[in-house]
């Protein structure tokens, strides 16, 4: 602790003390000084300065309030020590000294600030005593909850997450058993909110209970498990709005209480009736979303028997000639079974619950093709659990490990049956991952059983369809890792070296397969026999380099990329040129994929890092593999991409004469009339500008001249990869440069690069302008997230006066702040009403003081009215007065009607002003239509004026016409011989 501590705190409380509340200044500046300072003061000073706080605040000075409700903020918020600070003592006085300066609910701003430092508060007491702690939540707990009555949305909110807090930083350190009676006091004070007259406040209340639950439902279930039953009849009644909140809340309950405690007969029992219905499948989702850490034995005892129960009822059905009933109870069936996947997952029973549903898992899986993905997700979700588990020989994995052979023969069946459908062949891989998984845990002993089963099923199936044959290669291809190295020996020799003749391509890749499957590997039993026998392995692999198909070259690539790791230094440059031919062809054709094209790139790259790192010749491994620019087409095409990749990955082991030599056969080959090779020459010029930008200036006119050089055939089909060069190479070497080497002949060139400049020059112009422009404003970090209000915002929104409307208070505002030459006052407001008497004597008067102006009720209703009128006159005594608008004597006519006026509801608010009038006359659409005489001329009528009724154009009933009062801009003429009034059709006939 600092040594002017005290001595500050002294001198702040002195201030404090002699200040006057015309002192308003002084008295601000010291706390906001205290805001900061308070945490640090030594326990002696820190009383009677939080006395002063105290006083200074029942002044009810809307700032003096504010700030002092800061600097408690600061003092809870820092959580001092109560050794030396800030003792329980004092904390919990301090706590209940604040209940006396509550807001009213209608002034929200200041609730929320009052909520906030009592919050910091109970939380700061319960570090340093929990007891204490405890026994004083009750008083905060009412107030939350009356607020949830009388408060706006904003405090219905606020107090709810207040109590969230407050459960989980003070109610879920509180797990000792005498606490358990406070605990469940304040838990019911919760329940009761579950009333109609806490409608309002419904999914606060929701999400309250659900923190309980998950905060204290494991430590104390007993106490929420009526309010769990009160919950599941809430939801039966379907008379609640909020049912998302209402099985969110049952889902809390279920995953932290317990399944085995909700599901029970006396909470919310799942049966289904003597009739057949089973009312609360609503039930169903929300335990399959929530269950987690279960047991087996809740699955075993609760929803195994449902399940039958289920089926029993389906096949009742289906005897009946039910089909409706059938399809519910199969689907509810699906349903339960579903929920196992949940309870498999992370359950504290294995080693005793397991062998109890394991035979009902097998008869499934063998048995029922719609379960079987159910059964097996549930098994690797097991498996999954105990891995987990750091002890080799756990007995949860001993009791798995058991079930193995069981459980897997049925597995390799799923898997090698013919499957129909692609929701078959999603099991079927669904199979395999199982098998896969059930490996790691099982018995050596069975793992080569099941291989010499799979094996001998190879020699027997010789005859059977492909696809069979296919699916006992892939399990073997799993099964292999696991093997023994004379069991690796024996199958290698037998098996994989005859697969070079075979004439069926899927079975030599699976064979390939199971090879890349030994090679990468990390069991010590494949590590041996790969470093026992690499060099049959490499020399397996290079006599079928030539006769193997197409779709094995990825798992040759890749078997070939592991392989190398384990190759004697001598001899490893002798097999890199060996097989760097066969790399290189699978960067690019038509028969290779792109998986084999990515292995081919990354096993190119691990050759030359090989050689880098065993110090051999990286200039010999460059020029073997620039021999293939002497190739066919397609070798030199695939050359240059390799060229490029090696380039990109190594360009400071390149040597600067090597890479002109590369760089100047490239080149060369640009100016070729081979598409496909001056394809891949461009992606080569690309990736150097990127990489070799910097040593690409000696070399540019080459490259430039290179470009121009090429043929029109090529310009034309690679224009716009072209472009994309000629832009790069301007963005990093400037214009100057380019042009200098482009021929004068070349026009098209010189063209493109003018429009390339330009376009830019305008981008440099338009990042400039926005830079500018960005200069002067704040520049958003696209990382920035939107932060909840601090306490200090919170605070600085209660100084803001909320002016509300009232008559003549715009055009005052306006007056105000055009003149700026009044002070903005901050004032207090009293809530009062017209029947009750305020007494300033009582200790609750503090809350009918207002920070903010309430409306009045008269002024609310005057607004009411004003909105309702619909311009209905009435009289004196209540009578409605109602004008016929038939009976208003008629203007004289002017010439002009004012009916023709062009009427605008927007232009209420402009001063009144004269309106331009339409009067008809010309030609078109625009001429009087009504006295016109047959010959189409004019009477001597229309030409003085036109009476009221004919201008309007309607007679008096239609009073309902939207028309009334408008332009009518056009006339509709009826053609009596619409073929006669065609001139073109009259010429023709």
């Amino acid at each position: 602790m600092h040594p002017m501590a005290g001595y500050t705190a002294s001198y702040c409380t002195k201030v404090l003390t002699s200040s006057t509340t015309s002192n308003t200044t002084t008295i601000l500046h010291i706390l906001t000084l205290l805001k900061e300072l308070m945490p640090v003061f030594p326990k002696k000073e820190l009383k009677p300065l939080c006395e002063e706080i105290l006083k200074l605040m029942t002044l009810n000075h809307p700032l003096l309030l504010s700030c002092g409700f800061q600097v408690f903020h600061g003092l809870f918020a820092s959580y001092p020590s109560s050794e030396f600070i800030l003792t329980s003592t004092l904390n919990a006085k301090l706590l209940i000294a604040l209940f006396d300066y509550r807001p009213t609910s209608i002034d929200t701003q200041p609730t929320l600030a009052w909520l906030t430092v009592q919050k910091e508060a109970y939380i700061c007491l319960s570090k340093s005593d929990l007891s204490l702690c405890i026994s004083h939540l009750k008083k905060v707990f009412k107030i939350c909850i009356e607020l949830w009555i009388t408060g706006n949305p904003e405090c219905i909110k606020a107090s709810g997450s207040t109590l969230r807090i407050l459960i989980e930083d003070c109610i879920g350190q509180a797990t000792d058993l005498t606490y358990h009676p406070c605990i469940s006091g304040l838990f019911n004070l919760v329940t009761q909110c579950l009333s109609y007259k806490y409608k309002n406040a419904c999914p606060q209340v929701l999400h309250t209970l659900s923190t309980f639950f998950k905060v204290y439902g494991n430590c104390a279930p007993n106490i929420f498990l009526e309010c769990v039953k009160s919950l599941g009849q809430l939801r039966d009644s379907n008379e609640i709005t909020f049912v998302n909140e209402l099985e969110m809340t049952i889902g809390a309950a279920i995953k932290y209480i317990g399944p085995e405690y909700i599901i029970s007969d006396q909470i919310i029992p799942l049966k289904v009736d003597d009739v057949g219905e089973f009312k609360r499948s609503w039930l169903l989702p929300v335990l399959k979303n929530s269950i987690s850490n279960s047991t087996l034995k809740c699955f075993i005892n609760q929803f195994l028997p449902l399940a039958l129960k289920c089926r029993e009822m389906y096949e009742k059905a289906l005897i009946s000639n039910d089909k409706i009933s059938g399809i519910s109870y199969d689907l509810l069936e699906s349903q339960i079974w579903s929920l196992l996947v949940s309870f498999c997952s992370n359950p504290s029973d294995i080693s005793t619950s397991f062998q109890n549903i394991a035979k009902t898992m097998g008869v499934i899986l063998s048995s029922r093709k719609e379960l079987r993905d159910t059964i097996l997700l549930s098994l690797r979700k097991l498996i999954d659990s105990t891995s987990k588990n750091d002890e080799p020989l756990s007995n949860d994995k001993k009791q798995l490990a058991h079930f193995a052979k069981n459980f897997l023969p049925i597995c390799f069946n799923v898997y090698t049956n013919p499957v129909c459908g692609t929701d078959e062949e999603a099991t079927k891989f669904s199979a395999l991952e199982t098998i896969k998984m059930y490996l790691t845990i099982c018995d050596d002993n069975l793992k080569e059983k099941l291989f010499n089963k799979c094996c001998g099923m190879l020699d027997d199936s010789k005859n059977a369809e492909p696809i069979v044959l296919e699916s006992i290669l892939d399990i073997i291809r799993v099964l292999v890792p696991y093997q023994s190295v004379e069991t690796l020996k024996t199958f290698y020799d037998t098996r994989i070296f005859p697969a070079m003749y075979l004439k069926n391509f899927k079975e030599e890749k699976k064979y390939f397969r199971i090879l890349e499957e030994i090679s990468s590997s990390k069991t010590p039993t494949c590590n041996t026999f790969v470093k026992e026998n690499v060099k049959s392995i490499q020399s397996f692999l290079s006599s079928t380099a030539k006769c193997s198909a197409a779709t094995s070259r990825g798992p040759r690539l890749r078997c070939l990329a592991h392989l190398l790791d384990n190759i004697d230094q001598k001899i490893l440059m002798k097999i890199i040129l060996a097989h760097l031919p066969e790399a290189v062809l699978c960067c690019k054709g038509s028969t290779v994929n792109k998986r084999c094209r990515e292995c081919a790139f990354s096993l190119i790259n691990k050759m030359a890092l090989l050689v880098i790192k065993t110090n051999k010749n990286f200039d010999e491994f460059l020029t073997a593999l620039s021999a293939g620019l002497d190739g066919s087409v397609q070798m030199i095409s695939c050359t240059i991409l390799a060229l490029a990749s090696v380039l990109h990955n190594f360009k400071s082991e390149i040597n600067p004469s090597q890479f002109e030599v590369i760089l100047s056969n490239v080149c060369l080959l640009l100016t070729t009339s081979t598409r496909q090779i001056v394809s891949c020459a461009l992606s080569f010029i690309k990736v150097i500008t990127s990489s070799f930008y910097n040593k690409l200036l000696p070399y540019l006119s080459k490259v430039v001249i290179s470009l121009t050089d090429m043929r029109d055939d090529c310009k034309r089909k690679f224009r716009q990869e072209t472009k994309n060069i000629y832009q790069r190479l301007v963005r990093k070497f400037g214009s100057q440069d380019i042009i200098k080497f482009v021929p004068n002949t070349d026009l098209q060139t010189h063209v493109r690069l003018r429009a390339i400049i330009k376009n830019s020059e305008r981008l440099k112009k338009k990042d400039k302008t926005k830079k500018k422009a960005n200069n002067d404003k704040f520049e958003i970090d696209p990382s920035f997230k939107i932060k909840p209000k601090t306490f200090e915002e919170i605070l600085a929104e209660c100084e803001e006066d909320d002016n509300t409307l009232e008559p003549n208070s715009n055009r005052k505002h306006q007056t105000n702040q055009e003149k700026g030459r009044k002070q903005k006052l901050v004032k207090n407001y009293l809530h009062e009403s017209e029947d009750d008497i305020l007494d300033f004597t009582e200790s609750s008067t503090n809350r009918n003081i207002l920070l903010s102006k309430p409306i009045n009720e008269q002024f609310k209703s005057g607004l009411r009215q004003s909105k309702a009128d619909d311009g209905i006159k009435t009289a004196p005594d209540g009578r409605l007065i109602i004008v016929d608008d038939n009976l208003k004597p008629l203007p004289k006519s002017t010439g002009i009607d004012d009916d023709n006026i062009v009427h605008n509801d927007s232009d209420d608010e402009m001063p009144s002003k004269k309106r331009i009038k339409y009067t008809p006359g010309g030609k078109g659409i625009h001429r009087p239509i009504d006295n016109i005489s047959v010959k189409g001329k004019k009477n001597k009528q229309t030409k003085k004026s036109t009476s009221m009724t004919e201008t309007r154009g309607f007679n008096n009933k239609a009073k309902g016409k939207k028309t009334r009062g408008n332009i009518r801009p056009f006339s509709y003429t009826a053609f009596k011989d619409y073929s006669a009034s065609n001139k073109t059709k009259r010429k023709r006939i």
